[in-house]
């Protein structure tokens, strides 16, 4: 008979209910402690990533690569003390977002929409983009004073919206299925007036 942890019966009572199966081969196996490999392994896999990367990835990478069982604490520790990061919450952005002329156009399209409010004048403000599906992680761990990284986007290519927002505060709205063409936008602004 085999003698099991309190640890691995939460962990594979959690997994049942999320419908996953328990590793049986891990059962009973003492979690084994860091090597230079696998230090090694995790700065690498940190530096390489492009997008937010969690305690449990790196265990399942570690336990692919090397065959070695290693808690997501003893990994949280090691990222805090020898790696100098902490768990922050991002926020995604783009280089061109972030450059000096895309800041400077910023301000002086808000100087503009501020000087028309005051001449009491309907600005409607119309945009389409395509509704996207982003990363869901919003946490990732960064070293002190390190720029939040930069994400991908993956898209839902077939639902596409054209809103406007007018000074007065009516809201406007179309959601096409499809890509939005030129007689979309077209009809959207005869609709607007």
């Amino acid at each position: 008979m085999m003698s099991v942890s309190l640890s691995f019966l939460k962990v594979a009572w959690k997994k049942l209910k999320r419908n996953e199966e328990p590793n049986i081969e891990r059962l009973g196996k003492r979690k084994k402690k860091m090597n230079d490999k696998v230090t090694a392994f995790i700065k690498k896999s940190i530096h390489n990533s492009r997008v937010p990367i969690s305690c449990p990835d790196i265990v399942k990478a570690i336990y692919q690569q090397f065959k070695i069982d290693i808690s997501c604490r003893t990994i949280q520790s090691y990222l805090k003390k020898a790696l100098s990061m902490s768990y922050c919450r991002l926020r995604q952005f783009n280089k061109r977002e972030m450059a000096l002329a895309a800041r400077l156009q910023r301000q002086i399209a808000a100087y503009n929409y501020i000087e028309n409010l005051f001449q009491n004048k309907l600005i409607i403000n119309i945009d389409e983009s395509i509704l996207s599906n982003t990363i869901n992680k919003t946490k990732d761990w960064l070293k002190y004073n390190q720029k939040q990284m930069l994400t991908c986007n993956r898209r839902l290519v077939q639902i596409n919206m054209t809103a406007a927002c007018a000074s007065d505060g009516n809201l406007y709205f179309a959601i096409n299925k499809g890509i939005n063409s030129q007689q979309h936008f077209l009809l959207f602004l005869m609709k607007l007036i």
